[in-house]
C-alpha cells in the first residue's frame, strides 16, 4: 500500500485484503486506499458544513466511486448519534413547510407522504401527514419510527 492515510478508514485500509478469487489475497492497492480515504474525508468535511468539490481520474472507475461512497457512509455513521433525541426530531419535523415531501414507514410498508401541519390532539401536538388519500397523525413518541 502507498503512503499512510489519516482517519479511521485509513486505519482500516491497512487491515483489508482483496482478491479476485484467482489471485492470492493482497493489500489494498494504493489507488483504492486513496478513494476509501477520500470518501471519509469528504463526508467528514461535509458534516462540518464545508463545501467540497473533488475532481479525480481513477484507474478503475467502477470501484473508485463505490469505495468512496462506502467509506463516506461509514464515516458519517461513526459520527452519528446512536439514538437521536425524539423531541428534537419531532420539533424539526413540526417546523417543515407545508407540503414538504416525507417518507413514512408503517409496519413493513414505506409511503411517500406530504407534511400537512401540526395539530393538537388531547393536549398533545401531533404531526399530520397525508399519503395515498389517507391521513396519519404522528405523536412525538413515535416520530422516529413513523
Amino acid at each position: 500500500m502507498g503512503p499512510a492515510h489519516d482517519g479511521q478508514v485509513g486505519d482500516l485500509v491497512s487491515k483489508i485484503k482483496i482478491s479476485d478469487g484467482k489471485a492470492p489475497w493482497q493489500q489494498v492497492p494504493s489507488w483504492l486506499a486513496f478513494f476509501l480515504c477520500l470518501g471519509e474525508n469528504v463526508a467528514s468535511a461535509h458534516e462540518t458544513g464545508q463545501r467540497v468539490a473533488v475532481v479525480a481520474v481513477p484507474p478503475v472507475r467502477c470501484f473508485a466511486a463505490a469505495a468512496a461512497a462506502a467509506s463516506a457512509v461509514i464515516a458519517v455513521a461513526r459520527e452519528a448519534e446512536a439514538v437521536p433525541d425524539v423531541e428534537e426530531h419531532f420539533s424539526a419535523l413540526a417546523r417543515l413547510p407545508l407540503g414538504t415531501a416525507l417518507v413514512v414507514k408503517m409496519g413493513e410498508k414505506i409511503y411517500s407522504a406530504k407534511f400537512a401541519g401540526v395539530m393538537d390532539r388531547g393536549g398533545e401536538p401531533v404531526i399530520h401527514v397525508e399519503y395515498k388519500g389517507m391521513t396519519h397523525l404522528i405523536q412525538p413518541s413515535t416520530a422516529l419510527y413513523a
